[in-house]
């Protein structure tokens, strides 16, 4: 089972009901909202990587809610009682010929690069910290709150697993983060301390310092936590992160890709073959946000 570190109140505090509102969107569905984010941040982690392309998948598939669970300490019973279905759906965002999530594990070493915490630490722990060490400017991120649509895509929570090149040969990383409003009625957290602030992580506490939370990066336990949902490891001199989002709803998801009022008829819309299919329409949300992009063959005149 893994350590749990959960906020609560305190002087300061980043609040779970603010990361998740910082996007400002009541327009895009959730699943352009997803693509773009995901899509841009493999496209950054993948400037450091020789050769001129990078790839991205995404993979809908189903996991056994009751093994995953039992890996959370604190929530698992919570956990349990809501989802007793042999199974349950969710999302996999892997990219490869990309960085993976470097940079420092522990607060202490980060706290000697104020100017730049590494990528590991901003995707996982950081809200709302400004680009830095951005190539001059060339990546597409800016301050940090676009990666709150992963926790809004499901039930708030999700896996960061992840495997760099560094020193000493490669090292795999996973971790599992939670952000989730911490007024709302289906609240985890809540029911584990009142005070709770709608953020939490699970990995495993330092021997050496009780009050570090450090991602998994044995092997062996990882590709247990792996297997729970059918997700292959990463080869082993091969680089990349996989986002697993679990306990995704499919239909939810697919409400509004029709916004009230756009001036689409009921009729064009019944001839729209994505309309009820979560992977035709991740496939045209791709195409939607990135096509213009990719086959735009004058970009290359004005940019590098």
């Amino acid at each position: 089972m893994l350590d749990s570190r959960i906020l609560r109140m305190d002087y300061g505090s980043s609040y779970g009901s603010g990361s998740l509102k910082a996007l400002q969107n009541d327009n895009l569905p959730e699943i352009d909202l997803l693509v773009r984010e995901a899509i841009q941040n493999s496209s950054d982690a993948s400037r450091e990587e020789s050769g001129d392309f990078f790839g991205v998948s995404f993979n809908y598939k189903k996991f056994s809610p009751k093994q995953f669970n039992d890996q959370l300490r604190d929530v698992k019973n919570i956990l349990n009682e809501r989802y007793t279905e042999a199974e349950a759906d969710y999302l996999e965002i892997r990219d490869y010929k990309t960085s993976g999530l470097t940079g420092s594990v522990r607060l202490a070493e980060v706290a000697k690069s104020p100017d730049d915490h590494g990528k590991y630490f901003k995707l996982v722990f950081d809200t709302g910290k400004g680009q830095t060490n951005s190539d001059d400017g060339m990546v597409g991120g800016s301050w940090g709150y676009g990666k709150s649509v992963y926790f809004r895509f499901g039930i708030g929570l999700v896996l960061f697993y992840s495997q760099i090149k560094n020193d000493d040969g490669y090292e795999p990383r996973l971790i599992v983060a939670l952000v989730e409003n911490e007024n709302s009625e289906d609240a985890i957290l809540s029911e584990v301390y009142k005070d709770a602030i709608g953020r939490a992580w699970w990995g495993h506490r330092d021997t050496e310092d009780p009050t570090e939370l450090l991602p998994i990066t044995d092997v062996t336990e990882i590709k247990e936590i792996l297997d729970v949902f059918g997700v292959e490891p990463f080869g082993v001199t091969e680089t990349g992160t996989s986002i697993i989002i679990p306990y995704i709803d499919k239909e939810k998801l697919m409400d509004g890709i029709f916004p009230e009022h756009c001036g689409i008829s009921e009729e064009v819309i019944s001839m729209c073959s994505f309309k009820e299919d979560i992977v035709e329409y991740t496939k045209l949300a791709i195409q939607k946000w990135y096509a213009p992009k990719i086959f735009n063959k004058n970009l290359a005149k004005y940019s590098n």
